[in-house]
């Protein structure tokens, strides 16, 4: 499925030995698929991001109480780049549900190696962007799209739907502060 740099079958990161979850609960040491990018997913396991989204509580529903966040056009331009693609727009529904397909398989490899089930998508939302509320300006009334934890599940998920414009925005920012949303869209 990923490129392999190495044959090993443990990261590097927990060196073999189980590690905490940040719930209390110990973890085998990762044990990865034939041909998994074991440093590049060892990364996603180790980060503090995939570890403080354990911790994402609450309603997914949108909140216009929830603060407030801009993305940058540095944030915008890195995703862009990344893609390979001229405008923010030109990220399409085919391309989304690509996306969330991908991000589903990095789960299951992920949470797998460890011996865990695949996380929940509220789970997979960055912390920032579970907590808050994310749009490229903001006015009074809000006439832009906004990015926000209803925005990290799937295009076509039966219960939480969210525009596609506020799913690009969501992406923009999972990619700027997420190694797993990061190696999604490198991938």
């Amino acid at each position: 499925m990923w490129p392999s740099r190495s044959k090993a079958t443990s990261d590097g990161v927990a060196g073999g030995r189980s590690h905490c979850t940040g719930t209390g609960a110990a973890l085998r040491a990762p044990v990865w698929s034939e041909g998994a990018d074991t440093a590049e997913l060892g990364r996603i396991l180790s980060s503090d991001c995939w570890k403080q989204s354990m911790a994402n509580a609450g309603a997914i529903m949108l909140d216009s109480g929830r603060p407030s966040q801009t993305i940058t056009s540095t944030m915008q331009r890195s995703f862009l780049a990344a893609t390979g693609l001229q405008r923010l727009s030109d990220v399409s529904l085919g391309m989304l549900d690509e996306i969330w397909l991908l991000a589903a398989a990095v789960n299951k490899e992920v949470c797998g190696a460890v011996g865990l089930p695949m996380r929940h998508w509220s789970r997979l939302c960055p912390k920032a962007i579970f907590e808050n509320n994310w749009a490229s300006e903001w006015s009074s009334p809000m006439t832009h799209p906004v990015a926000d934890r209803t925005c990290m599940h799937p295009p076509k998920h039966a219960r939480v739907r969210a525009s596609t414009t506020a799913k690009r925005l969501a992406l923009v920012v999972a990619f700027a502060l997420s190694v797993f949303w990061s190696h999604v869209i490198n991938t």
